[in-house]
């Protein structure tokens, strides 16, 4: 005889209560969705794919992160002139807060927020966007200058 008759509930948003087999659907979903944003992104700023995709001189490559830098909060590292950019990709608002409250202290990491309907100029802009915050940020600190510890945050 099983412990437990009926399944435990897992809290997942809005007061929205999963058994466990539901609760690994969920979290199967959010990943192959974090999958695609990843790959979507990539695809923007991949030249090959839009010949006519001009990049700046600054732009040196991107690439999905490696499994240790996952584990450390970021999805793409974009290497460009005044180092690296660490960014971690979210769906919405509420996956950003989330996150911050996980990675506080830590690697200083870019979000944006990257909906599925996103075009890919939509995801360009708010990649451009952020790479901009964080290349004033970079070079302020390579200056020794103070700097803020806000992370840019593209939420639109």
């Amino acid at each position: 005889m099983g412990y437990h008759k009926n399944p435990v509930p897992a809290y997942i948003d809005n007061n929205v209560f999963l058994d466990r087999h539901e609760k690994e659907i969920w979290w199967e979903v959010a990943q192959r969705v974090g999958h695609f944003m990843e790959e979507k992104f990539l695809e923007a700023l991949n030249p090959d794919k839009d010949p006519s995709l001009i990049l700046p001189d600054w732009f040196i490559s991107v690439r999905l992160a490696t499994p240790e830098e996952d584990h450390r909060g970021m999805d793409v590292v974009v290497r460009m002139d005044v180092g690296p950019l660490f960014i971690q990709l979210k769906s919405s608002r509420t996956n950003v807060d989330r996150f911050q409250l996980k990675h506080r202290g830590r690697t200083r990491i870019a979000i944006i927020v990257v909906k599925p309907e996103d075009s890919v100029t939509t995801i360009r802009k708010k990649f451009f966007q952020a790479a901009t915050r964080e290349r004033a940020w970079l070079w302020k600190r390579r200056r020794r200058e103070q700097v803020s510890n806000a992370p840019t945050i593209i939420d639109w």
